[in-house]
């Protein structure tokens, strides 16, 4: 387990979306034409996006405002 999981998963009430497939993280590249780090990858297949105690993080979500193509254009 990457070190970015172990990280996510220690942070008090943490809920997340839930795993994300490799097609989404390709298409999320795709629409922004960039290449995500590989530990955001990692997030991203196993939590799709958090909130965690006051703290959000984004991701492959519906919600605009935390997702990542969103927040980024």
């Amino acid at each position: 387990m990457s070190k970015i999981i172990d990280v996510v998963k220690s942070l008090p009430k943490l809920a997340c979306v839930g795993k994300i497939s490799d097609v989404d993280i390709v298409d999320a590249e795709l629409q922004l034409r960039l290449s995500f780090a590989t530990e955001y990858k990692e997030y991203l297949a196993e939590f799709g996006a958090i909130s965690a105690k006051r703290l959000e993080l984004t991701g492959i979500i519906s919600v605009e405002y935390c997702n990542v193509v969103s927040a980024t254009k």
